[in-house]
């Protein structure tokens, strides 16, 4: 479950809230950031149909629009081809399992956008390791949500230097 925060002395809220006035970049960056762990821990949970708590609250902050892609895959994918790709992996190879290396987030208010980078390590079967760097382009809305509307993810291996 994602780490709680005090907002303010009267309501605990998840580390991934983002309030609909916040206007602090460094706080949107960190729920951002927050909120892209909370994706792959529900991934290695294999929530495929968010269903519990940390599910539905990363589906409340997927775009309609959402797009993926992969450096290996043609493809464009929407989030339930996205979903279904890490269902297929996963069931093929059940010890697949995700981490977050690192992640920071560029915010720019007047924009109303925000970039995410993460350097993630897949492990799989026999405890192969590689390395991936994702990148994820939010947006805010009318409204003031911030919902994630692009998701991109490239391979890198260790050999090669991993990415520079």
């Amino acid at each position: 479950m994602a780490e709680r925060t005090r907002e303010d002395s009267a309501t605990v809220l998840p580390a991934t809230h983002i309030d609909a006035r916040e206007e602090d970049p460094e706080i949107i960056s960190r729920r951002i950031c927050n909120r892209f762990h909370l994706q792959v821990a529900v991934l290695n949970n294999r929530d495929y149909d968010y269903e519990s708590e940390a599910g539905c609250e990363v589906l409340s902050y997927i775009a309609p629009s959402f797009q993926a892609r992969f450096d290996n895959i043609a493809a464009i994918m929407d989030w339930h081809e996205l979903v279904q790709m890490w269902r297929v992996w996963q069931q093929e190879d059940h010890d697949v399992h995700f981490e977050v290396v690192h992640c920071s987030c560029d915010v720019d208010q007047a924009k109303g956008e925000a970039a995410l980078y993460a350097e993630i390590t897949v492990t799989g079967t026999l405890g192969v390791m590689l390395g991936g760097l994702s990148e994820a382009q939010w947006k805010r809305l009318p409204d003031g949500r911030w919902v994630n509307e692009f998701y991109m993810g490239m391979r890198g291996i260790t050999q090669n230097g991993g990415f520079v």
